[in-house]
C-alpha cells in the first residue's frame, strides 16, 4: 500500500502526465493522430463529433462542432441568459461526476489573408467551479499533418469560479499554413461560457504565445544568469 506522500506525489504525476497529453492531442492536426475526421483537437476518431447524442449537440452553435478527447463527458451549447454581450454565448459543461478528459468546442477554416500575418485570437470567458482546467485554444497546421503553431493557455488556465475575462492566443500565422483550428476547451469538472470571439492581425510589437516558440538558441549554459 502506497504511504500518504507516495499517494500524492504519484497523483500528482498523474495530473500532469494528463496535461502533457492534452497539450499534445490539441497540437497535432487530425490527420496527424490517424483520425479522418473535422476534429482538429480530437485524439481518437471514436470520440469526435459523429460520437456526441443528439441530444447534447442539438443546441450547438451555428458553424461550431464538439470535439476533444471525450466530448461525451460535456455538454455543448447556446446559452441565451449568461452572455457578456448582444443575445447568446456558447458554453461547455461537464455532465458526468468525473469526467475522463476534455472537450472542445471548435471551428476550422483556411488561412485566407492571416497568411504571413501575426494574428491575435480572442475572447471572453467566464468559469463556474471549474476543477480541472479550461482554456481559450488557437493551432495553425502546415502540409503533411504538421502543427506549426500552438497555444491553448495550459501555461496560463482558468480555473474555479470567475467572471468575463479577455482570454488571448497570439501566433503568427506562415506562408506555407493550410488550416486554422480554434476553440474553448474544458477538462474536468464545472462550466465555461465563452462570447465576442474575434480575429485580429497585430503588428510584431505583439508578443506571441506560442508555446512552441522555445529559446532561439542555448541560454545560461553555466547557470550563472
Amino acid at each position: 500500500m502506497l504511504s500518504k506522500t507516495q499517494s500524492q506525489t504519484w497523483n500528482g504525476l498523474k495530473k500532469s502526465f494528463f496535461g502533457f497529453c492534452l497539450a499534445i492531442a490539441l497540437m497535432l492536426p487530425a490527420n496527424a493522430q490517424g483520425a479522418d475526421t473535422k476534429a482538429g483537437a480530437d485524439t481518437d476518431s471514436t470520440n469526435s463529433e459523429a460520437n456526441v447524442s443528439t441530444k447534447q449537440s442539438a443546441n450547438l452553435p451555428k458553424g461550431w462542432f464538439p470535439a476533444g478527447s471525450h466530448p461525451g463527458d460535456y455538454m455543448m451549447a447556446v446559452d441565451k441568459i449568461v452572455v457578456h454581450s448582444g443575445a447568446s454565448s456558447a458554453t461547455i459543461k461537464s455532465i458526468v461526476p468525473e469526467p475522463k478528459g476534455f472537450g472542445t468546442l471548435m471551428q476550422q477554416c483556411g488561412p485566407g489573408d492571416y497568411r504571413e500575418k501575426r494574428v491575435r485570437f480572442s475572447s471572453y470567458i467566464k468559469s463556474k467551479d471549474v476543477t480541472g482546467w479550461a482554456g481559450l485554444w488557437f493551432r495553425v497546421d502546415g502540409g503533411k499533418a504538421r502543427s506549426l503553431r500552438f497555444d491553448n493557455m495550459q501555461d496560463r488556465p482558468i480555473k474555479g469560479t470567475n467572471d468575463w475575462t479577455k482570454c488571448e492566443n497570439v501566433l503568427d500565422v506562415p506562408k506555407e499554413s493550410t488550416n486554422l483550428a480554434y476553440g474553448v476547451l474544458l477538462s474536468g469538472g464545472g462550466q465555461v461560457w465563452f462570447d465576442d470571439v474575434n480575429f485580429e492581425i497585430v503588428d510584431k510589437s505583439v508578443p506571441t504565445t506560442d508555446v512552441r516558440g522555445g529559446n532561439q538558441k542555448p541560454s545560461n549554459l553555466k547557470f550563472e544568469d
